[in-house]
């Protein structure tokens, strides 16, 4: 049986799935950032980054920071 991580409660399941609007100024602006603060990173890695910490926002906050619906492609995780 998996231990349990203290302070750390499981992720509330709801009746139904949840949408959110996209916010386009949010992620470009975390794109510019990323892209600023890592120069050395292609498109492709910078909208990784930006999937992690919308994906992270959304396990922490239980809503994503821009609300954009990600999809998988060769090369990584791309918003449609």
């Amino acid at each position: 049986m998996p231990k349990k991580t203290p302070g750390r409660k499981p992720a509330k399941r709801r009746g139904r799935t949840q949408t959110f609007k996209c916010d386009t100024v949010k992620l470009n602006t975390l794109r510019l950032l990323v892209s600023q603060t890592k120069p050395e990173f292609t498109p492709e890695q910078v909208d990784q980054e930006v999937f992690q910490m919308d994906f992270e926002a959304y396990k922490r906050l239980g809503r994503p920071l821009t609300g954009a619906t990600w999809r998988k492609t060769p090369t990584g995780m791309t918003p449609c």
